[in-house]
């Protein structure tokens, strides 16, 4: 499978325990929407009973509740993404593209900088 970048815009960075490019944790499911701005759409790799989620190309965004309909309530808040690098690959994480990270660089990142 060939990754695919988005075109629309800048990277998304990781800001880990804070954000997402525009999407911060605690956001409502309208403030996530408004701030990402592309059409909802599902994934194979992100499997069933996505009630508390709104899903994006590469995507998953969990909320703190949910409800027998197919959306997180509005009243719920962002408290989990997970995002699939061979979906989407527009995101950074300390300034380097998060697919270009290894485990090793990574880890010794967190060390130098007392992560």
């Amino acid at each position: 499978m060939s990754k695919i970048k988005r075109t629309d815009g800048p990277p998304l960075p990781i800001i880990p325990l804070k954000s997402l490019g525009p999407i911060a944790f605690g956001m409502h499911p309208s403030e996530v929407k408004k701030a990402m701005n592309e059409k909802e759409r599902y994934g194979g790799w992100m499997g069933g009973n996505l009630s508390d989620c709104i899903c994006y190309r590469g995507l998953l965004l969990q909320f703190d509740a949910f409800t027998n309909k197919f959306a997180p309530p509005e009243d719920s808040r962002l408290c989990e993404i997970e995002y699939n690098i061979e979906e989407r690959d527009d995101f950074t994480l300390f300034g380097k593209m998060a697919g270009s990270w290894v485990r090793s660089e990574l880890l010794e990142y967190f060390s130098r900088n007392s992560i």
